[in-house]
């Protein structure tokens, strides 16, 4: 599990400024990781040269 104060001083800081009670928090990410982007890239090339 990731955990950072980041996200923690954002919910203090919500909480102080607008009185608001964080009950629970849902964060989602989402990408592709360097190994598909780069093939990606590479199959963006060729068809760019093949097709061009």
């Amino acid at each position: 599990m990731f955990e950072d104060d980041l996200l923690e001083q954002l919910e203090s800081k919500i909480e102080n400024t607008l009185g608001f009670r964080v009950r629970d928090h849902e964060v989602r990410l989402y990408g592709c990781c360097k190994d598909y982007m780069g093939k990606q890239n590479e199959n963006n090339r060729r068809n760019y040269f093949e097709n061009g």
